[in-house]
């Protein structure tokens, strides 16, 4: 029971908002299509149907359509089609 609890502890620092939106992973120069799932100032996770993403890229930026800023990222986990961004 407590290693549950553990397991479905939320540690986000920050909360984040569900949304459902378009936009485009840059990967080490690569352009990815791809969704964001949820956001928040500190991270954001994607959906990406393009499975060649290297979690090791050196340089990520996050495009979306009219935001005002294009993030500079760090891919903490890209597993099954979704990866999971700090910023």
């Amino acid at each position: 029971m407590l290693i549950e609890r553990i397991r479905n502890a939320d540690r986000r620092s920050e909360p984040r908002t569900p949304l459902v939106v378009g936009a485009e992973l840059v990967a080490d120069g690569t352009s990815h299509p791809a969704t964001i799932n949820n956001l928040s100032p500190g991270g954001a996770k994607l959906r990406l149907d393009d499975s060649r993403l290297a979690r090791n890229a050196s340089r990520v930026i996050l495009r979306v359509p009219g935001a005002p800023v294009q993030p500079e990222a760090t891919i903490t986990e890209s597993r099954s089609g979704v990866v999971n961004l700090t910023f």
